[in-house]
């Protein structure tokens, strides 16, 4: 059995009844087989004098959760969860452990920008359009036009 503490799932077994929040009973249903309970409210217990909330537990996709009501308003939740035993067919589960730590194979981006020579007659002219103050044509690529200072 693995258990452990977690963030609550009230809102998903919350109705809209505010005098009766959390009612027992099913929530949701799979989609795929209706007959089988995805969101099932177990069981709630209430302060037999106040009737304020003492803690709920709920089942959400086979894990059940108990979630305790403290007097500050805040929520204690724990979750308990039983798997179900390794047989052989599970071989594919485990990893080399040459892989262990290893989630994606690695994503190679290669961006290769590419700077042609000029193939067309009009290209200079189109580059010098580009350029505003003679500053910006004195530096423009490196050199690419000769400017000669008298």
């Amino acid at each position: 059995m693995i258990t452990g503490n977690t963030t609550h799932k009230l809102d998903l077994i919350r109705s809209y009844d505010n005098n009766n929040p959390y009612q027992v009973g099913c929530r949701k249903y799979d989609v795929t087989n209706p007959s089988i309970c995805v969101v099932n409210v177990i069981l709630v217990n209430t302060d037999a004098t106040s009737g304020e909330l003492k803690d709920v537990t709920y089942n959400v996709g086979g894990i059940q959760y108990v979630t305790t009501f403290l007097q500050d308003g805040e929520t204690e939740t724990t979750f308990s969860f039983n798997p179900s035993p390794i047989v052989e067919d599970d071989y594919f589960i485990f990893k080399d452990e040459i892989n262990m730590g290893v989630v994606f194979s690695p994503k190679i981006e290669e961006e290769l920008f590419i700077d042609r020579k000029p193939i067309s007659v009009f290209e200079p002219h189109i580059r010098l359009s580009n350029i505003t103050t003679l500053e910006k044509l004195e530096r423009y690529n490196n050199g690419y036009y000769n400017i000669f200072k008298n």
